[in-house]
């Protein structure tokens, strides 16, 4: 076969002549013998060029088997070609599936960050927590500093702070008080604070003009508003063992305020528990402190100031607690035992009346008490305010609306009371 004829061949055939040569060469190993391989070993070194070579062995049966290979390969390139197809819809729902995946994980992801967010939020306050607590307790162990005395002041004399009614975890929406007040667990915690900053602020003014060494801070309950009244169920932004421990921790954090910024050197605390720290659906005479969450926060706290002799604690079991200071005895007692105060006279006549049939029993000079909310100085006896002020219920008894505050006395060794001084719970500064 001629070259001319070579590649008309090859141009029917539609292939290269490297490609013709591949078939070949697969063709021409298939169907000789091994003992032919050395003559087609020669025939292939006679040969000038693969062409020269291509041309001589070519014949009519090649190019038909050449034709038959063609047409097989056409059909499979067919073939493979609905084949794409159909892999070309498999990838496109591949992809889609591949897209919903990634947006199943992306909020996966989200709702993971958001979670992991939150965690972050409660371990910054609970390492806050931590913070404090380490510095309550290296505050507990530390050796204070003596007060410098200045001679130059004449006498002695002992604040007397008194704390009750806070109710920390109520909500007190403006709304039920014609605006006149709101109050919630962060409202507290910022009242509580400026209650304590105010008070020491108080005692270094009445320490320059006599010696204060020592104070008094009475715990004399409501600190908690509990679970006492169904309505109480509804409103309380804190379960009782929550508004317990966030009392707690207000109370111990004014107390080290007090030791850090004042020149105290000891701090003495009597309790009472009020109405509203009770577990009982009603309260219990012979058993009130028994049954009182508020006596746990004051052992607990008594507890914590264990290693602390700046700090002492009064812990009686009794409704009604007794504290002498210089010449002087005092009595505590939450109040809710007086009853009246709604008459012409309000509270006054009936709390006569309840200190008399007291004093019948054991003579005190002045008696403390909280539950009415609204702070009262009288000769005989000291009636504290509340740090949630106002709510619905005074509204609606026509109380007087009363800035959240606290009362402060100056007992002074030698001339007995004298200053009433009441502790605004809010920056006071002009």
């Amino acid at each position: 076969m001629t070259r001319t004829e070579f590649h008309a061949i090859a141009k029917a055939l539609n292939i290269t002549v490297e490609k013709a040569e591949e078939l070949y060469w697969d063709t021409f190993f298939a169907e000789i013998d091994q003992d032919d391989e050395e003559i087609a070993e020669e025939e292939l070194q006679q040969a000038d060029t693969p062409e020269e070579f291509l041309e001589q062995t070519i014949n009519a049966e090649t190019v038909e088997d050449f034709k038959t290979q063609q047409a097989t390969l056409e059909e499979e390139v067919e073939l493979t070609e609905e084949e794409i197809i159909e892999l070309e819809a498999q990838e496109a729902l591949e992809q889609d599936l591949l897209r919903n995946y990634e947006t199943r994980k992306n909020s996966v992801l989200e709702a993971k960050y958001k979670t992991l967010v939150k965690q972050y939020g409660q371990l910054e306050d609970r390492y806050a927590e931590a913070l404090s607590m380490k510095k309550h307790y290296s505050s507990a162990t530390k050796t204070k500093k003596q007060a410098v005395v200045n001679d130059s002041r004449p006498g002695e004399a002992t604040p007397i702070l008194l704390l009750s009614d806070w109710h920390v975890g109520e909500l007190i929406e403006s709304g039920s008080v014609n605006g006149e007040n709101f109050y919630n667990p962060e409202v507290a915690k910022e009242r509580a604070d400026w209650l304590f900053i105010n008070t020491a602020k108080l005692i270094r003014k009445e320490a320059r003009d006599v010696n204060i060494k020592q104070a008094v801070v009475w715990l004399g309950g409501d600190f908690i508003s509990n679970y006492i009244h169904p309505e109480l169920m509804e409103s309380n932004t804190m379960s009782p063992t929550e508004e317990i421990y966030f009392a707690q921790e207000l109370i111990s954090n004014g107390i080290n305020y007090l030791l850090e910024n004042t020149e105290l050197e000891s701090i003495v605390i009597p309790t009472s528990v009020g109405n509203h720290g009770r577990t009982t659906v009603k309260t219990h005479i012979a058993t009130a402190t028994q049954n009182s969450l508020e006596q746990l926060m004051y052992r607990n706290l008594a507890r914590h100031y264990n290693n602390t002799p700046e700090v002492s604690f009064r812990i009686s079991d009794s409704y009604i607690n007794y504290l002498d200071i210089y010449d002087k005895t005092l009595r505590f007692a939450h109040g809710d035992a007086v009853r009246g105060g709604l008459g012409v006279g309000g509270i006054t006549i009936p709390l006569l009346r309840w200190i008399g049939k007291q004093n019948a029993n054991r003579r005190a000079d002045m008696d403390f008490l909280g539950h009415f909310h609204s702070v009262h100085f009288n000769p005989q006896f000291t009636i504290n305010g509340s740090l949630c002020g106002s709510n619905a219920y005074s509204s609606r008894l026509g109380c007087k609306n009363e800035p959240p505050k606290q009362a402060l006395m100056l007992l002074d060794r030698d001339l007995g009371f004298t200053y009433n001084l009441p502790v605004y719970c809010f920056n006071t500064s002009r």
